[in-house]
């Protein structure tokens, strides 16, 4: 029954009915935990996964880090690949979350079948979105076959990476319709003046942009969006900067009179991935399994799937259609699938006043003006008139696709020259190259070791598989006020934090910090107030390799300081999303520092690297979190490393600049420490403790939305004030302070 995924409260159930012995739920899970354990033997997760999906035929690719640590890994069915092969005409993908131990995005790669059932070409895990190899991994099924359609939300590392490895014009790139549209309304909510304007920013999306984006010419959408150009560029310029900025760039991905040209089979949303994503986790037991677990339950929820896709199949070959009996599809019946006839005679009866004549351009079929005209001259229709798709009802036996050969062919010559080569050099230089083709064949031979597996998971309950909810879902759910699901902190439903700093950080696992009580960096005790240091419990002091700030960060985040390149690049992509916010927070603007946070190089930041105070404004922004910072920058004359004690230079607190509207104040509290210009985490002991005043950049940057969030800091900063901190921050531009408590990191 486990193999066959069947939960064990059912299995318990099963056998508590039926085998005539009492089990509990406890004994399932350990009956299971040690069936899987002895199927394991001395493998190891990993090596137990892998040796799993050769047995059956999969298609792997894997990539390790230079501790042969497993990094990414993509899997593809045989079946499924049969059927890319037999409907290589659009995929859908898309990555969900909180489905493993690891913490990393589990990405499915969707296709489309005649009968109108999705099925799994193929699924990844990947430590980072590394798009580019995941696009390679999809090419090399494909083989030379052509790709006509990728759906994607607008992920960046998508956009970037698609046009690289399916290239126009063979394979056309769109973005998801529906998450365009809610993108769009939430943002004009937001420039109009939050929840309040809700209705005004609907009517305005309603009359402009819904209006242009399902207009059928290029004309009626141009005029829509100069119509709304002309009358918001007065009213509220940020709104068409946004417009243009975000979506114009694109909009030959999305906009109805430019997808009504494509063969995309009405796949203008990623609505069937997001149901993917769904129908999965239903046969996942927890979203804390290791990788063999993941591949095990998304093996059976594939065979269920392609299981679907067959009885379809048979139901439309031997579907007698009553509609179809009379011209023009009487001869199409049990020839194409049943889908396509419906689809075009109910476009038909739809028929009012005039017919754009897109169907056959997006689907292959006879529109409804030509079923019409057949209709009346009593005209049939021939299967070979209609799309190949629509007939391909047997995937096992498809019609040859249409190919690109060159490229294919190019680097099949390729490899042989490298045969010949290799055997020309002699037995030494075959000894050295057969391993790399031999584990490219067969992984589960490689001794590929299990990643960490991230003991820290944010969101709860920790076994949760529920999907982590878009932007848009958050912000519409906070709306809703106290009780709803709070930001990426706790809920918002818990106990109000308005009476001062009650933090997070006490729940946290202490496990990758130093012990309570103790603390890894030197002079910890002396840097602090008295009346601070019975409130420490630990602190985390991350490398000094240039990157401490952005360490910090990911430990907060992600619950271990391995992701601080990929903080930066959350930053970075945070900036460029939304340029407008941050154009008055760099000193110079924020394009100079995009470049400076963007390093993603391996080993040490150099100084021009470093993380800025300004840098935790987009982060506390990003993830609706509070930043504390202590600073302490007076040395002891004797001794340049040695900070005098008991001195505040600059502490401050960094609360986000912008926000959904109706979204509570951060419910997380972040501490950090900078010292000599290196960046320490702190841990609090109590629920209540001192809060620096707020940064006097915040009050000029805040927009209306979180303006009165300071008040949620009143008693922490009296706190802080009544046991010897200062009253406020000091009034001058801390960007001239480099080198200083608002500086730049060291390491």
């Amino acid at each position: 029954m486990r193999k066959a995924g069947v939960r064990p409260n059912q299995q318990k159930t099963t056998l508590n009915t039926e085998g005539g012995v009492h089990h509990d739920i406890k004994q399932m899970y350990n009956i299971n935990s040690k069936t899987r354990l002895d199927e394991m033997g001395e493998m190891d997760a990993i090596q137990f996964a892998l040796h799993g999906a050769e047995h059956r035929g999969y298609h792997i690719c894997l990539q390790k880090d230079s501790n042969n640590v497993l990094t990414n890994l993509f899997f593809a069915h045989p079946t499924s690949i049969q059927m890319l092969h037999a409907w290589p005409y659009v995929i859908l993908i898309d990555s969900t979350y909180k489905t493993n131990r690891y913490g990393w995005p589990w990405v499915e790669i969707i296709g489309v079948t005649p009968v109108k059932k999705n099925f799994n070409i193929a699924c990844a895990i990947i430590k980072q979105e590394t798009y580019e190899w995941l696009l390679r991994c999809i090419k090399g099924l494909l083989g030379d076959t052509v790709l006509n359609v990728i759906v994607t939300d607008k992920e960046g590392g998508l956009l970037a990476s698609i046009p690289v490895v399916f290239p126009l014009p063979h394979t056309v790139h769109l973005l998801c319709l529906w998450h365009v549209n809610n993108c769009v309304k939430q943002k004009f909510e937001i420039l109009l003046g939050g929840i309040a304007k809700r209705e005004v920013a609907q009517a305005v999306w309603k009359k402009y942009f819904d209006k242009a984006a399902w207009s059928w010419t290029q004309e009626g959408f141009l005029q829509k969006i100069n119509e709304f150009e002309r009358v918001w560029t007065e009213k509220n310029i940020k709104m068409v900067d946004y417009v243009r900025g975000e979506w114009l760039l694109h909009q030959t991905m999305w906009a109805k009179c430019y997808t009504n040209h494509v063969f995309h089979l009405g796949n203008t949303s990623s609505n069937r991935v997001e149901s993917s994503h769904s129908s999965f986790k239903t046969f996942l037991v927890s979203g804390r399994g290791a990788i063999d677990t993941c591949f095990a339950k998304n093996h059976n929820y594939m065979e269920h799937q392609f299981l679907e896709v067959v009885n379809e199949l048979h139901k439309s070959l031997n579907r007698n259609l009553s509609r179809a009996i009379e011209p023009p599809c009487t001869f199409l019946r049990r020839v194409v699938s049943s889908k396509a006839i419906k689809l075009m005679l109910d476009g038909a009866a739809e028929l009012k006043d005039s017919c754009a004549c897109h169907f056959q351009m997006t689907h292959g079929l006879k529109c409804a003006c030509q079923i019409v005209q057949a209709k009346e001259e009593g005209r049939q229709f021939y299967a070979q008139e209609l799309h190949v798709f629509w007939r391909t009802l047997d995937y096992k036996n498809p019609p040859r696709q249409q190919q690109v050969s060159d490229e294919i062919e190019l680097q099949r010559e390729h490899f042989r020259r490298l045969t010949v080569e290799v055997e020309e050099r002699g037995p030494e230089a075959v000894r050295q190259a057969r391993d790399a083709p031999f584990y490219g064949l067969h992984p589960a031979e490689d001794n590929v070791r299990e990643p960490e597996v991230n003991e820290n998971p944010r969101g709860r309950p920790r076994t949760s598989t529920s999907r982590i909810r878009s932007y848009y879902e958050r912000s519409r759910s906070r709306s809703t006020g106290p009780g709803s699901s709070g930001g990426r902190g706790r809920s918002s439903g818990g106990r109000s934090r308005s009476s001062g700093g009650e933090s997070d950080e006490h729940d946290t696992d202490y496990s990758s910090q130093s012990p309570p009580g103790q603390y890894s960096y030197p002079y910890i005790n002396e840097l602090f107030p008295e009346f601070v240091r019975p409130l420490l419990v630990c602190d985390f002091n991350p490398s000094p390799d240039g990157h401490c700030g952005f360490r910090a960060l990911s430990h907060c985040i992600y619950g271990d300081d391995s992701h601080y390149l990929l903080m930066r690049s959350t930053i970075v992509q945070e900036i460029q999303q939304h340029f407008w916010k941050y154009e008055n927070l760099y000193n110079g603007g924020p394009l100079a520092h995009i470049d400076r946070i963007n390093w993603l190089e391996a080993g040490s930041a150099p100084p021009g690297r470093w993380m800025d105070s300004e840098d935790l404004f987009v982060f506390a922004t990003i993830y609706n979190i509070a930043v504390m910072v202590f600073t302490y920058q007076v040395f002891d004359v004797n001794n340049a490393n040695r900070p005098l004690p008991n001195r505040y230079d600059d502490a401050y607190t960094v609360l986000p600049i912008d926000a959904e509207p109706g979204t509570l104040p951060p419910t997380m509290f972040l501490s950090l420490h900078y010292v000599n210009k290196h960046y320490i985490r702190l841990y609090f002991n109590q629920d209540q403790f001192p809060i620096p005043p707020l940064h006097p950049l915040w009050h000029g940057l805040a927009n209306p939305n979180v303006a009165e969030w300071g008040a949620i800091l009143e008693i922490g900063q009296n706190l802080f004030v009544s046991l010897g901190g200062r009253q406020r921050a000091r009034q001058r531009d801390p960007r001239r302070a480099r080198g200083r408590g608002r500086g730049r990191s060291n390491a």
